[in-house]
């Protein structure tokens, strides 16, 4: 995903990107938007896991970006973000 994202140019986000859904419907958008609604189809997805796992008892796991990254860093140099 980096890697594709990296090399996309700004023109390219406003490209037309068609499909066609479960229904037969064709549908197009610029990829910009797309790309806009898998990270968000992504967040909403977390949510439902995490309300599921709790209805269960069981701990959810921590999910956000930023602690995730505080760890990363913490890991690789010992020293976290908040300084």
């Amino acid at each position: 995903m980096r890697s594709y994202l990296s090399g996309l140019q700004d023109a390219a986000l406003q490209l037309p990107l068609s499909y066609t859904n479960l229904k037969g419907e064709r549908w197009t958008y610029p990829l910009w938007q797309t790309l806009w609604h898998l990270v968000n189809h992504q967040t909403y997805h977390r949510g439902q896991i995490t309300t599921l796992l709790r209805q269960l008892g069981a701990a959810a796991p921590a999910i956000d970006y930023l602690v995730m990254q505080d760890v990363q860093d913490v890991a690789a140099t010992g020293v976290g973000t908040l300084r």
